[in-house]
């Protein structure tokens, strides 16, 4: 008996253990649960902020139309060589009026959150010619004839004051802006063309200036130039003997504007850049697609690139 007993007490105290063995692990799942049920709460609250802070984002980009790359409002221009210079994005937008204060400090604030360095304006609709250093950390040029109507600018990062040749005023809707590179002047030309209900001479006065300050500006092939801002058009999609001029990603119906701009493109051997690139979803619909254009006889280094192909 006393056998029987000892290997009743041996199995007894070995069963004692795997209770306790089982109520450790018990508590080890207890505070393993615990702890993952902590680190759920944490990932939902960072994708929470994470998801405000995309949603204030998109919030701010439509309020001021700062659309991403792709969308037709944003150019990026790579850097070469130039180490003081490595990279360029360019955006434009027609703000309808920056007449106040209060609009414009909107303005630099948006676009402090993002990453563009040169920012084309439309519409303006300041008088006089004026280029400030505003303590925001932007260059601001506006030009204007008519108060409370028209006028273009531009707002530039203040790091790339040195690199600024000049601001120039071709007329209440054509601004230009010399940058140097290595080796090379950028020109970028803001524009804010005539709307569809303005008179034919109108139109007629805006291409004419335009082609002009071009001609005058193109004499050294050396220089880079580019064309942004609001054309006032709908170009619509590809047309036959249009391959060079209008990209595959056109859409919607050519309207007269879009047709005069299109014939203006194919005169200056420019195409429609935002017309060869998919735009992402979400954009609004019947957006120009007359933002930008480009011209040189070489190839640029930028990822929306000029004709480089022979007309």
């Amino acid at each position: 008996m006393t056998q029987i007993e000892d290997k009743l007490d041996q199995i007894l105290g070995k069963l004692q253990k795997l209770d306790d063995l089982d109520e450790k692990v018990d508590k080890l799942n207890s505070s393993l649960r615990k702890e993952i049920d902590e680190i759920k709460v944490e990932i939902s609250r960072l994708k929470q902020e994470s998801s405000n802070k995309d949603r204030r984002n998109e919030e701010r980009d439509r309020k001021f139309n700062l659309l991403p790359f792709g969308v037709g409002k944003r150019l990026v221009i790579k850097g070469n060589q130039d180490q003081n210079l490595p990279g360029l994005i360019i955006g434009t937008l027609n703000i309808r009026t920056l007449k106040t204060e209060d609009r414009l400090i909107e303005l630099e604030e948006a676009l402090k959150e993002s990453s563009i360095d040169i920012f084309g304006i439309a519409e303006v609709r300041r008088h006089s010619e004026k280029m400030i250093e505003r303590s925001s950390g932007f260059i601001f040029y506006h030009f204007g004839e008519t108060s409370g109507h028209k006028g273009v600018g531009f707002l530039v990062r203040k790091e790339l004051k040195t690199k600024i040749v000049e601001f120039k005023d071709i007329s209440e809707r054509i601004a230009l802006m010399k940058l140097k590179t290595q080796g090379k002047l950028l020109h970028i030309f803001q524009v804010y063309a005539p709307t569809s209900m303005a008179e034919e001479a109108e139109h007629e006065s805006f291409y004419n200036s335009l082609t002009a300050a071009l001609s005058r500006e193109r004499n050294n092939w050396k220089h880079i130039t580019l064309i942004i801002g609001d054309f006032n058009s709908q170009v619509g999609k590809q047309e036959e003997g249009e391959r060079l001029t209008v990209g595959k990603y056109g859409y919607g119906t050519r309207n007269d504007a879009g047709q005069r701009l299109v014939d203006f493109c194919q005169e200056q051997g420019l195409r429609i850049v935002n017309t060869f690139f998919k735009k992402r979803a979400g954009g609004r619909s019947g957006e120009s697609l007359a933002s930008y254009t480009s011209l040189s006889n070489k190839p640029v280094h930028t990822t929306l690139s000029p004709q480089q192909n022979n007309c």
